[in-house]
């Protein structure tokens, strides 16, 4: 029964997903725009962060502030 339900849950957290960027995907492309011709420079930033036990990740976002 465990089975089943994990594999439920991640059925629905895909189509979940999926509906998310669909929808959100008009939104985040007239933000890349707005940010592309307001200013110059790269549309994401990109860092590398510490998360849990110290391990590293990849963070990617909409840059907010001007390069240099």
């Amino acid at each position: 029964m465990r089975t089943i339900n994990l594999c439920a849950k991640r059925i629905i957290d895909l189509i979940g997903s999926i509906i998310g960027v669909i929808i959100l995907s008009p939104i985040l492309i007239i933000i890349a725009l707005a940010i592309k011709l307001t200013s110059s420079g790269p549309i994401f930033f990109k860092q590398e962060r510490l998360g849990k036990n110290g391990k590293p990740f990849k963070i990617i976002k909409f840059r907010t502030m001007v390069v240099n």
